[in-house]
């Protein structure tokens, strides 16, 4: 039994497949990233998989139980692009386009699937921040000043597909209840607990934390115009999404029954998204998950690069709730080279409860 996670995020990875190697005898993780398998035997090698994530083999001491936590890396090969042409260049339409037609339905229900249509929702929430300097050159690597903190460089982050040594300055960890209310509206954020550590004595670590939260405002795809890194941008599902984006259907995840839509921008100097959506095929066409990019042709003010992604989970009340939330931004001063400082908001969320009232005096 053990625990798998993502050697990035360390967040808990679900549906990750794990075998005994050579054997049918096999298992997935749980939301929490758990599994637990057995047989009989003399077992020596388990085998771990999962889309998107380097496939690892795990050794065992044959014949004995075992706890173990493993760490999984996101698969850093791109496939080629492979373009097929009939001779005749083929120009993009919405009508005729099945992708157009499943994101309509997609936008068309997305009152049934969003958060906020619950009546009463109450959940916990945990958040992490951490803002490290990242792209740093040998010479500030090897400075005498890291001699006695050496560890602090052991750091790594995936960044645009590549590792990347990081220098972590700030971190902050705080723990939420919140409560929703839709009528009249009230959206309540309770703090429980907070942490905060930075390793150097130049950072306002106050006034730090205030722009980064702001910065970070929580990302809501179901909304039309979201604002993200303090600028607005036009959701791949809003009313009016299609007039501004091309969509193409991917790949169908049959196991998981979903399919995956691709998207960019049909102009690549508007302040546009580009990435996956992941559909549910059981008729309610919510999103499962979604991992975006901020469309490279446009203009933003020493932003390298950013990336986006949630998941979403039943929390048993037929409707599919935020779970799992990733942000990271890659801000320099150049915009191509040199040192960039690296920001990264992860927040898990858990407990949801929908249908429970408060007292009026609570709100």
């Amino acid at each position: 039994r053990g625990t798998i996670i993502d050697k990035v995020t360390q967040e808990p990875l679900s549906g990750v497949s794990v075998f005994f190697t050579g054997t049918q005898t096999g298992t997935k993780t749980d939301n929490e990233g758990k599994f637990s398998l057995g047989k009989k035997g003399k077992q020596s090698t388990l085998t771990i998989s999962y889309v998107g994530y380097t496939p690892l083999k795990h050794d065992l001491n044959t014949g004995k139980s075992a706890k173990i936590i493993v760490l999984m890396e996101r698969n850093q090969y791109q496939l080629q692009e492979v373009s097929i042409s009939s001779g005749k260049k083929s120009k993009y339409r919405n009508k005729g386009n099945h992708a157009v037609e499943l994101i309509q339905k997609v936008i068309d229900s997305k009152r049934t699937n969003r958060l906020q249509d619950s009546e009463y929702l109450q959940y916990d929430q945990y958040e992490r921040i951490q803002f490290s300097l990242t792209e740093m050159s040998d010479k500030f690597l090897h400075k005498k000043t890291f001699d006695k903190y050496r560890f602090l460089l052991d750091t790594t982050s995936l960044m645009n597909n590549e590792k990347q040594i990081i220098l972590p300055m700030y971190i902050s960890e705080k723990i939420y209840e919140r409560y929703f209310r839709k009528s009249p509206e009230k959206d309540m954020k309770i703090l429980k607990a907070n942490k905060k550590v930075d390793f150097s004595a130049y950072i306002d670590s106050a006034g730090l934390d205030m722009y980064l939260n702001r910065l970070y405002d929580n990302f809501d795809i179901y909304q039309n115009d979201i604002f993200f890194l303090k600028n607005e941008f036009l959701s791949p599902i809003a009313d009016h999404a299609p007039a501004f984006y091309k969509y193409f259907i991917t790949d169908t995840l049959s196991e998981k029954k979903l399919i995956e839509i691709s998207f960019m921008p049909r102009n690549a100097g508007d302040r546009l998204f580009e990435g996956k959506l992941y559909v549910t095929m059981d008729g309610k066409y919510a999103i499962n998950s979604f991992d975006l990019g901020i469309n490279k042709g446009i203009n933003l003010n020493f932003i390298r690069s950013a990336r986006i992604h949630q998941e979403f989970r039943s929390a048993g009340d037929g409707k599919l709730h935020l779970y799992k939330s990733y942000t990271q931004s890659n801000f320099g001063i150049n915009k191509k080279k040199g040192m960039s400082i690296l920001g990264e908001r992860t927040v898990s969320y858990s407990n949801y409860k929908s249908g429970v009232v408060m007292a009026e005096a609570f709100y």
